[in-house]
């Protein structure tokens, strides 16, 4: 009899522990999945709104890309414009002031390069007149401290060719 419960808390014991592995990768499965999700869904509102627009670094009347910690698309009739704008002490990159993804999730370094910054057709000794689509990429990395206290972290990096420029 005493074998025999012996066995069985040995064998309980194995259950037990490859449960509680299982149920801790599900675990973390899901909050990578959560943390992925949020980094997309921040780079797909990117993406969509730089597609359809125009890219400024001031207003809606044009001027420099200005600094690397915001960027202000203006839509095509340059009748509204959203401004996308990164706060690297708080971890947080915003859309007009909203931030675009949860308390939990930081952004610990985002960044955008446009290519070319400058239009090449607005030189006089070009006869070429009209618009040119300059290409944006955006940088950044996302992270997100996990159940057991891990970090858990995402770098993407996307590119769009804007569709107009001024």
């Amino acid at each position: 009899m005493l074998v025999a419960m012996a066995i069985f808390v040995i064998f309980t014991g194995i259950l037990i522990n490859s449960y509680m592995g299982i149920v801790g990768s599900l675990r973390s499965a899901e909050e990578n999945r959560i943390l992925y999700s949020e980094a997309r869904h921040v780079f797909d509102v990117l993406t969509e709104e730089s597609r359809n627009s125009t890219v400024y670094g001031g207003d809606c009347e044009g001027g420099d890309f200005g600094s690397s910690d915001s960027i202000e698309f203006c839509s095509g009739d340059g009748q509204s414009n959203v401004v996308f704008k990164y706060d690297k002490m708080e971890g947080g990159l915003y859309m007009d002031g909203k931030r675009l993804h949860s308390e939990g999730v930081k952004v610990t370094h985002f960044n955008f390069y446009v290519w070319p910054n400058e239009n090449p057709y607005s030189s006089e000794s070009l006869s070429v007149e009209g618009r040119f689509q300059p290409k944006v990429t955006f940088v950044a990395t996302f992270e997100k401290e996990d159940s057991r206290g891990s970090l858990m972290t995402y770098d993407l990096q996307t590119s769009v060719s804007l569709r107009i420029y001024k």
